[in-house]
């Protein structure tokens, strides 16, 4: 058989015979060529498509427009949509040696020139925090968490503030780390993804402990279309921005990817960018294939470096970047973890002045400056 035509129809075949919809395809596929369970493709071709739709209608534009908007409405990669479409190539080619269908649309994955390269600068990274918090408080969290957390929206919309018994599958805090639970190994233990916090994550579990149960989700009537439209609003005010616009990719603006999506990339690129490889890389991002996640590798000279000067204690161990931004919604922030006890030293010595000074100091948030000047006069007189 040439490459790349269908295969030859059993005997008996009928053009025609049927009008199967998609979904029914997809199920028929299942079991004549993925061993009863189909990839997770093919629930976003039955998303793109339409479950009802017939596969006798289904052709060459109709697929790729039904993928491509699916794409940027997700913020997807080109690669990711080259992946549906070889799904949706399978699902049609068993329907043809059914007899359902008389011919197989020929399906061709888009040859991708260069990947995406959008990036989230420091700058438009404020942009876009200070805008959420004029508009939304609940989105300034959502970015965040999305952008320093590093899964994807729907997995970040059901992060709960302890782990739920009856939601096994939603994120979890426990010990100032982001936990979400990926699958089930061949013992029956769940791994489970495990990011540690920054400041600026540690701020916001922080202001929605202070007023929700135990095992509450954080955004417990957010849903995705909440989102997706708040997103949509914000990018329209920030398209014209100066990072966005000098942003292309073969000449061409980039603002088509500037979509909830990329904060995930964008958290997965800036462990790159500090010399982490690509099973640290996969072991924070959740990502269950390399091919997933080597493109986020760094081998420049900046990443190299960056790595060396971690492992020699040059860096902190922890991930990059995260701090507390001034407009955040609450200052400052009160840690989650038990401190250690403040040194206890004979004040006798002091003046008054210096009691007041560290009490004002307490008294304005800044408890941990005072404790530091505690410490160092107990070191002094010790």
């Amino acid at each position: 058989m040439a490459k790349g035509l269908a295969p030859k129809p059993p005997e008996g075949h009928q053009p025609g015979k049927g009008q199967w919809t998609l979904q029914q395809a997809v199920d028929h596929a299942a079991q004549s060529h993925w061993n009863g369970k189909a990839p997770t493709e093919t629930k976003m071709v039955l998303r793109a498509l339409g479950a009802a739709t017939k596969v006798a209608s289904i052709d060459v534009l109709m697929a790729e427009r039904g993928l491509r908007e699916l794409q940027l409405q997700l913020g997807n990669s080109p690669n990711t949509t080259n992946r549906r479409l070889s799904a949706l190539r399978v699902v049609l080619k068993e329907a043809y040696r059914a007899g359902v269908i008389s011919s197989v649309p020929l399906l061709k994955a888009k040859e991708i020139a260069n990947e995406r390269s959008f990036r989230i600068s420091p700058a438009l990274e404020a942009e876009m925090l200070t805008w959420a918090v004029a508009k939304d408080t609940a989105f300034y969290d959502f970015l965040v968490l999305s952008l320093y957390g590093g899964q994807r929206a729907s997995r970040t919309l059901h992060i709960r503030l302890g782990q739920s018994s009856a939601s096994t599958a939603d994120g979890y805090v426990e010990d100032e780390h982001l936990c979400f639970p990926k699958s089930l190994t061949r013992n029956k233990h769940v791994r489970t993804t495990a990011v540690p916090f920054r400041p600026i994550i540690e701020e916001v579990i922080n202001r929605h402990a202070a007023t929700k149960g135990a095992t509450d989700r954080i955004f417990e009537t957010r849903t995705y279309k909440w989102a997706y439209e708040t997103w949509v609003k914000m990018k329209a005010d920030l398209i014209d921005h100066p990072d966005v616009i000098a942003q292309k990719r073969d000449g061409e603006p980039l603002g088509q990817d500037f979509t909830i999506h990329i904060l995930r990339h964008e958290f997965c690129s800036r462990l790159g960018d500090e010399g982490y490889s690509v099973a640290e890389i996969m072991d924070y991002s959740g990502h269950k294939l390399i091919s997933q996640c080597d493109r986020y590798v760094k081998p420049q000279r900046v990443a190299r470096r960056a790595k060396l000067a971690r492992q020699a204690g040059a860096l902190p161990i922890g991930l990059p970047g995260g701090e507390v931004p001034d407009y955040a919604p609450t200052r400052p922030v009160v840690r989650l973890v038990q401190k250690a006890p403040t040194p206890t030293i004979d004040t006798s010595a002091l003046s008054a002045d210096a009691l007041a000074i560290l009490e004002a100091l307490k008294a304005a948030g800044l408890g941990d400056v005072a404790n530091t000047i505690t410490a160092a006069v107990a070191a002094k007189k010790a």
